[in-house]
């Protein structure tokens, strides 16, 4: 059982929590929570207290122009972002394979594309409030990453933005997301909690694909389309609460051979395009 830490979203008091699980009760308070959205905040608490200790890299270490950080030439494990970063620009950190932890400012408000491709020994990220956009593969094949939390100043995460990180577990997408690109975590085959959001209105072609963690799935009423292969290639993948105006194409749930048939009733009876 893997017993991971966590605060109670509820009254803010430190729990070992079984990851495995969508939901729990604190034993300090009594009240229920999400178990994904109390590891985040544990993580968030965590990042505020290092935040408060630590300083600087070496800023000549970084390649910065007019507050965009171009490249990171070092090769510390643990880095630091300096505050006149408000964006972090295309490949910055591409295939920096010792890099375990990053510390993100507040001042960032957008992560390129490929930023942390290839950063196979990143274990756990915490992107800060005030970040808008997250790019296209930014943390693609991220193969140590078990955890990462989304503000919910995020509106937009780009296709591919998650592919291939094997080791996340579990995943809280904001409510100020609308759209989830393509691709975006397809072959993360530890996944194996999501909390889809209200706010999300579609899900693009092949976003969970490959997620062969993945058991359960439910799909908020606000959804109205899913895209080609947008489940395909999840066989441990049992059930599924699907709303019927949702739009599938004949192969969202592709390559599910365990589907309960309840749920294969569910797809059945749901339009198609």
């Amino acid at each position: 059982m893997p017993i991971v830490n966590a605060k109670c979203t509820n009254c803010g008091a430190d729990l070992e929590v079984d990851n495995k699980k969508d939901a729990d009760i604190c034993s300090s308070c009594g009240s229920a929570f999400v178990v994904a959205k109390a590891i985040n905040n544990y993580l968030l608490s965590e990042n505020s207290a290092q935040n408060s200790t630590v300083h600087s890299s070496d800023t000549s270490d970084f390649v910065i122009a007019e507050g965009m950080l171009l490249k990171y030439k070092g090769n510390k494990t643990n880095v630091v972002l300096p505050t006149s970063v408000t964006c972090i620009g295309d490949e910055a950190f591409w295939g920096c394979t010792s890099l375990t932890n990053i510390v993100i400012p507040r001042s960032v408000t957008s992560i390129g594309d490929a930023v942390f491709e290839g950063c196979s020994s990143l274990t756990s990220i915490v992107i800060p409030y005030g970040v808008k956009s997250i790019g296209w593969e930014a943390f693609g094949d991220c193969t140590a990453l078990t955890s990462v939390v989304i503000p919910d100043s995020v509106t937009s995460i780009a296709d591919c933005a998650f592919r291939g990180c094997t080791s996340l577990t579990n995943i809280v997408i904001p409510r100020s997301v609308t759209s989830i690109g393509g691709a975006v975590f397809e072959w993360c085959t530890s996944l194996t909690s999501i909390v889809i959001p209200d706010s999300v209105t579609s899900i693009a072609d092949c976003t969970f694909r490959g997620c062969t963690g993945l058991t359960s799935i439910v799909i908020p009423n606000s959804v109205t389309s899913i895209g080609s292969k947008a489940f395909g290639n999840c066989p441990n993948l049992v059930n599924v609460v699907l709303p019927k105006h949702t739009l599938l194409i004949d192969d969202t749930f592709a390559d599910c051979p365990n589907l309960s048939s309840a749920s294969r009733e569910a797809i059945k009876n749901t339009a198609k395009r």
